[in-house]
């Protein structure tokens, strides 16, 4: 890795001496950023020209610098905590001198925007700014997923891991999985997780669990935040290891007002405060916040709830190392404890059983950008992070069992085994420690030059993540243990698990063609190369390279005029192909363990009792796993009309091989001895007294396979009307309409454990070509019309959104019921024959369905309207109050099985202060 880093830096500078003489020509822009009335600098303001995919801050007067070889109209982005964010075009010339101004935000401004918008640099991103959340009200990140195109106001659970769902009807873990979280430009991670203890056999327990799921976006509060972009459509190839999207989140940094919050509602309850100071003598800023939130899903009852402590802080300065170079570094450390606590009713026969599930993690981060005048390398971006997570569950279960029931043995080898009985009653203590460590390096650069008509904005980089388990694993008394199964797991230290390493290369350019008669046409080809270094060469993706080509275009026509209407158009299109790498806890899964009872003698006398156990030991480890791989289409128009703002996405999906726990088969032999049998019951006895018979057994077990299909395809839109000046009110409507198969693309092995043929087990196992639970076809069509009502007098916006659910509909694929073929005792396969379904005892392979099993269930319309208020009462106060579900329409249908549904939905309510000093 060293060695890779110096040769990129050497490259950057062998780079910025061969092209010295291609700056000459460049453009010397001047600037200066303020307030709109006083005039007085607004300093540490970030300034994005967005055609340069380039930005500069400003220093502590307010004025900023640059070199550039563009020349023309620019999109700039002026932003700044605390202010306004500014989206404005400027003419790039020759010593330009550029002047902006930016209010302090405040509802007495004219304009306050309180939705998500759409960017401008990039196709299918949602901006979601400071102003837009505190209208929302939030508690976590999941919250503001109801801005994006398609999302609607939901009552979050928080007493369940929350994971995200972008572009599609239902959920799945591929995309959840396949989304990365960037906070700061430091990636989130998951991949470490190893808490999927095989047999917690509790819905409440595995409701908790993020294993191989993606991040919880429970874990990351909003208080911190200034701003969030979702990447909805193609990434930019900087970003890596990931099939869905991207959730950008920018963290608050430098001098802010103390700011403090508090959010009741039936069930929530979360109070945060922050600030941020400029310390004296050049000491930089220092941003620094606490979030403490409880949950309770009922709020009657204390038994079950969920709590969040988070603490954090940002250091941030800039200082300059030359005339010509200068350096902005920053510091970030953060804490954040996730509790889950789920306890039994006193009064309860299991009054025992708890479960415990705690996250806490300690984040360090060291980022910086050095930026170059006169130089063909513009700027260096490094980040280097490390995310240190300690993941504990804890659980108490009571287990009856009802019967003598052999204890399982503890063995790792297969063999033939004596044990002891278990109680015929206990408690069982389980605790599963894991240590995930993840740390990420990444080193980028920026360089532009613009030969004839094209200006081209080359950003290239590489970056190399490690992720790590260093975990005691599974902890539990083997005499008590929490299963009684014959198939189970063993004690395993999470730190004997190997580490997974991955190192990514990337390169991309951002072309504007400034044609002739003002057709502008951007460009945005990349590509990024991953490998996994250190990987064992048993594995398939041991030494290769994944390739992700990205390319993102639009096309702006010429503005003209309508009427009194300025006209203006643009056509996007994109296409990429995106690779999201397994986890640790997919390529390194624990082995698994088969105790078959050979023999059960439980005498009345413990001296003569005799158990006896055969284990087998089976490694479902894929070696030939992949990552998973989508391929995204995307086309859209932009189009402007005087106030009037349209945008509509129509976007494809194409992932084949996606992430699924799939079924292997496997045939044991043992020697089943009748406990009956014994000659002598006055003496413990030898096995050879006893009578016996030879059993084989057919049994599945789960491992990770590439058989998971998502196929995607829908259309987004936002339509902005601009505002109604005498009602004081912005009209504007988004949704989506979306349109999801899941399907998987191996076959799959079924076993009919409910049929007995002469006292025996089934002895066949099917094979289909189908998997019904998880072949289905499943729709949705929204839409959310909102009015944004926004008096500046009063300082208040008060926001109206009915929100309509045109249809959801879900079908199950179309299958025969047939297997394909199936598999005796011996492992022997054997084509299924159309004939076999008369046979007496093959029939029962086939799989039966009713006259409703196929059909399209359809739900009717769902509208409701949602009340959000926020009111600043002085500088120094904001009241904001929320009312979901206040009115509702849900006519009667009837169902696909011809019963009539009626609908009732709960009204709920909450409301928050917020103090700024």
């Amino acid at each position: 890795m060293l060695r890779i880093a110096k040769f990129l830096t050497a490259l950057f500078l062998l780079l910025d001496f061969t092209a010295e003489g291609a700056i000459a020509k460049n453009t010397l822009l001047r600037g200066r950023v303020q307030e709109p009335v006083s005039g007085k600098p607004v300093p540490f303001t970030s300034i994005y020209f967005q055609e340069l995919a380039f930005g500069v801050a400003t220093d502590e007067s307010g004025s900023f610098s640059l070199e550039t070889a563009y020349k023309g109209m620019a999109h700039v982005t002026i932003s700044c905590i605390g202010y306004q964010t500014l989206d404005t075009l400027v003419l790039l010339e020759e010593k330009a001198q550029l002047l902006f101004s930016i209010s302090s935000l405040s509802y007495s401004l004219d304009e306050v925007v309180v939705s998500a918008r759409e960017a401008v640099k990039e196709n299918s991103v949602s901006l979601i700014g400071k102003t837009a959340m505190k209208h929302i009200q939030p508690s976590s990140v999941s919250d503001l997923l109801q801005l994006l195109p398609g999302g609607q106001t939901s009552e979050v659970n928080m007493s369940t891991a929350n994971f995200i769902s972008l572009r599609q009807a239902g959920t799945d873990i591929n995309t959840s999985l396949g989304t990365a979280f960037i906070v700061d430009g430091s990636p989130m991670g998951n991949d470490g997780n190893l808490q999927n203890f095989y047999s917690l056999g509790s819905s409440a327990a595995t409701a908790r669990l993020t294993t191989s799921q993606g991040i919880d976006m429970r874990t990351i509060p909003t208080d911190r935040i200034e701003s969030m972009e979702v990447i909805r459509g193609i990434p930019s190839a900087r970003y890596g290891d990931l099939t869905a999207g991207v959730v950008k989140i920018e963290l608050k940094n430098g001098e802010t007002p103390l700011e403090a919050r508090s959010k009741v509602d039936l069930k929530n309850k979360l109070f945060s405060i922050n600030k941020g100071f400029v310390l004296p003598r050049n000491g930089g800023r220092l941003n620094v916040d606490t979030d403490y939130t409880l949950y309770r899903p009922d709020p009657r009852s204390e038994l079950t709830s969920y709590k969040r402590i988070t603490l954090s802080g940002r250091y941030e300065n800039n200082i300059r190392l030359k005339d010509d170079v200068s350096l902005v570094y920053k510091f970030n450390a953060g804490f954040t404890g996730s509790f889950d606590d789920i306890k039994k009713d006193p009064d309860a026969l299991s009054k025992d059983d708890y479960l415990k599930n705690s996250y806490q993690s300690i984040k360090l981060t060291a980022s910086g950008v050095m930026r170059f005048e006169n130089h063909w390398v513009r700027s260096i971006n490094y980040n280097a992070g490390i995310d240190y997570t300690a993941d504990k569950l804890d659980m108490v279960k009571r287990m009856s069992l009802g019967g003598t029931i052999p204890l399982t043995t503890l063995a790792t080898e297969a063999g033939i085994y004596n044990t002891g009985y278990l109680p015929a009653e206990y408690n069982s203590a389980l605790i599963v420690d894991g240590n995930p460590v993840d740390v990420s390096l990444s080193l980028e650069a920026k360089s532009e030059w613009k030969p004839g008509s094209m200006f081209h904005a080359l950003d290239y980089g590489i970056n190399y993540r490690y992720t790590k388990n260093y975990g005691d694993g599974e902890l539990y008394d083997a005499l008590m243990p929490p299963f009684s199964a014959t198939k189970s797991s063993r004690p395993r230290a999470f730190s004997d698990v190997p580490a997974l390493n991955k190192l990514s290369v990337y390169a991309e350019d951002l072309i504007t063609w400034e044609m002739a008669d003002n057709w502008t046409l951007r460009l945005q080809p990349g590509v990024r190369a991953t490998t996994l270094p250190g990987m064992h060469g048993n594995y398939r993706m041991s030494g290769k390279f994944y390739f992700e080509p990205r390319l993102n275009t639009r096309l702006t026509l010429p503005h003209f005029m309508l009427g009194d209407k300025k006209i203006t158009l643009a056509f996007t299109l994109g296409a990429g192909q995106m690779y999201k790498f397994p986890t640790i806890a997919q390529l390194y899964p624990d082995r698994l363990y088969f105790d078959y009872v050979q023999l059960n003698y439980y005498a009345s006398n413990p001296e003569y009792r005799y158990a006896n156990i055969r284990t087998y030991v089976e490694d479902p480890t894929n070696y030939s796993i992949e990552p998973a791989r989508n391929l995204k289409l995307e086309a859209g128009i932009v189009l402007t009309a005087g106030n009037l703002k349209l945008d509509v996405t129509f976007f494809h999906e194409k992932m084949n091989n996606g992430f699924s726990t799939g079924s292997e088969i496997v045939n044991h032999n043992y020697t089943y001895y009748e406990a009956g049998s014994v000659q002598n019951p006055f003496q413990k006895p030898d096995l050879s007294e006893f009578i016996s018979t030879q059993e084989t057994i057919t049994t599945l077990y789960s491992r990770t396979m590439n058989d998971a299909g998502v196929h995607k395809t829908g259309i987004e839109y936002t339509v902005n009307f601009g505002k109604i000046a005498p009602l004081y009110t912005t009209v504007w409507i988004n949704g989506a309409w979306f349109d999801t198969h899941y399907f998987q693309t191996s076959n799959q092995f079924y076993s009919k454990p409910n049929h007995v043929i002469n006292n025996r087990p089934y002895p066949f196992v099917g094979v289909y070509d189908y998997n019904g639970s998880n072949a289905n076809r499943k729709s949705q069509f929204n839409t959310n019309l909102n009015f944004d009502t926004h008096i500046p007098l009063l300082q208040m916006i008060f926001t109206t959104s009915i929100q309509s659910m045109w249809f959801e509909s879900r079908q199950t694929d179309l299958n025969s019921g047939l297997p394909a073929a199936f598999l005796d005792t011996q492992g022997n396969r054997y084509n299924f024959e159309p004939s076999m379904t008369t046979d007496p005892v093959l029939r029962h392979l086939v799989d039966t369905y009713n006259q409703y099993t196929f059909l399209k269930s359809e739900t009717a319309m769902a509208t409701k309207v949602n009340l959000k208020l926020s009111k600043e009462i002085g500088k120094n106060l904001l009241i904001a109050c929320y009312f979901n579900n206040i009115l509702s329409y849900l006519p009667e249908y009837t169902s696909v099985y011809g019963t009539k549904v009626n609908r009732t939905v709960t009204p709920h309510f909450g409301a928050e202060l917020n103090f700024k000093f």
